[in-house]
């Protein structure tokens, strides 16, 4: 940790990106304005917005009138939305399919020369439903009675966040075009963002570097984190410089562990981050509600995203990539559902991971595998039908670390039918 230290603020030292004016913009970000976003979105009219259902379309309609208020370039397959359908946790009905949303709009890049490269920025705006809907690993307390998770911490301070950044630079004129995104069903497995780069809007090429907001609005005591900066070299020098003219306290950490909507752009090769709070506060728990944010530090982290945002924009150069220490199969599994298991066929006590993304060019696709397989053995492992969550936890860290070893053979069946393949992590 303190090898990297000494780079840090030895760029800092060095830094000759001159003046932002990030901070002239970034400025008119107000927590009155994150608070009328976070209360709409987390009340209990959306019913916590889980993926696939009612409440998560309105977020969207929501979101959507925002883009098309503050005058961004609507970009996806319907205006500003790009629609898929995805495999759920935990579904109602064994193996049913979902639909959601992603929602899509730009500021184009005013420089001839490097407006054709997009940077994105991104949050997701589903959240963990309610009882008796496809369960996104909801924690459950003794005792509770509230059967809506408002889900504003996580991700409604981050979704606000994205609005207002949008609102403040839309009249910039940043070099490079900014994409704005509001990924939809992060909490079944970031299908949303995996069915972005998988079906992006502009050539995956063009892009340049990608921030995730999580968990802007709680723990105002902690200082912001930007996870990720070993992705490029670029990353220490970029966030040193939006803190500054921020006047942002920022912890910078090399890793991001791929659990939130960065990951599916690092896995496709691009420089990502994601800038959160560090906390455990209500995570996924019905207490989760708006008036337990703190909307003055909101938009002060809010504030430093768009400054680091335009950093990234008006960077006389795109960011160098550099690939990641820890193995990626690209590709996210869940346990699946007794009921899912016994209409697949499996005896008694066995189980199996359900595949509900798998990301264009990695292992995973490669393999050949596809979403809605069954995973009934990888390598030596088998799964049991009630494994622990903690026990697959340990397993994907063992994976992504090369304690499995880097080709790990898989059964998998699809349709009942029993095929083998072959995992390789490194080419």
């Amino acid at each position: 940790m303190m090898s990297f230290q000494r780079v840090f603020f030895c760029l800092i030292a060095a830094l000759c990106l001159g003046t932002s004016v990030a901070g002239q913009n970034a400025g008119s970000i107000t927590a009155a304005a994150l608070k009328t976003h976070v209360e709409k979105l987390a009340d209990d009219k959306l019913e916590g917005r889980g993926g696939g259902y009612p409440g998560e379309k309105k977020a969207a309609d929501h979101i959507a009138a925002e883009f098309k208020r503050i005058g961004l370039k609507p970009v996806g397959t319907k205006g500003f939305f790009q629609e898929f359908r995805f495999q759920p946790y935990h579904p109602v009905k064994a193996w049913e399919l979902m639909t959601s949303r992603n929602v899509l709009g730009v500021i184009e890049g005013s420089d001839p020369a490097l407006k054709n490269e997009v940077v994105v920025i991104g949050a997701h705006y589903d959240g963990q439903g309610r009882t008796g809907q496809a369960d996104p690993t909801r924690n459950t307390p003794d005792g509770n009675k509230d059967d809506i998770w408002n889900s504003a911490n996580d991700n409604a301070a981050g979704v606000a966040a994205v609005i207002e950044i949008a609102r403040a630079l839309k009249n910039s004129k940043p070099k490079r075009t900014i994409l704005f995104a509001a990924f939809g069903a992060e909490e079944h497995g970031m299908t949303g963002s995996i069915y972005y780069v998988n079906h992006p809007v502009f050539p995956l090429v063009n892009h340049v570097a990608m921030i995730n907001l999580e968990k802007l609005g709680r723990s105002p005591e902690k200082q912001l984190t930007v996870a990720g900066v070993m992705s490029s070299k670029a990353w220490p020098a970029l966030v040193g410089a939006a803190a500054k003219a921020e006047n942002a306290s920022v912890t910078p950490s090399p890793i991001a562990f791929p659990d939130s909507d960065h990951y599916p752009f690092g896995s496709r090769g691009l420089p990502a981050v994601m800038v959160y709070v560090s906390s455990n506060t209500d995570a996924h728990f019905p207490s989760d509600t708006a008036d337990k944010i703190d909307f003055e530090r909101a938009a002060e982290r809010a504030r430093f995203a768009a400054g680091l945002l335009r950093q990234i924009a008006d960077a006389p150069t795109r960011p160098d990539v550099v690939p990641s220490p820890m193995l990626d199969p690209g590709l996210i599994a869940h346990l699946a559902t007794g009921a899912e298991i016994d209409a697949a066929g499996l005896p008694a006590g066995e189980g199996g991971l359900k595949v509900t993304g798998v990301i264009a060019g990695g292992p995973a696709d490669v393999a050949g595998l596809r979403e809605g397989d069954l995973i009934i053995q990888m390598g030596a492992r088998k799964f049991a039908r009630e494994e622990p969550l903690a026990n697959l936890m340990a397993a994907y860290q063992d994976m992504l670390q090369g304690k499995m070893g880097v080709d790990i053979p898989l059964k998998l069946l699809r349709n009942k039918q029993s095929i083998n393949a072959a995992l390789k992590l490194r080419p």
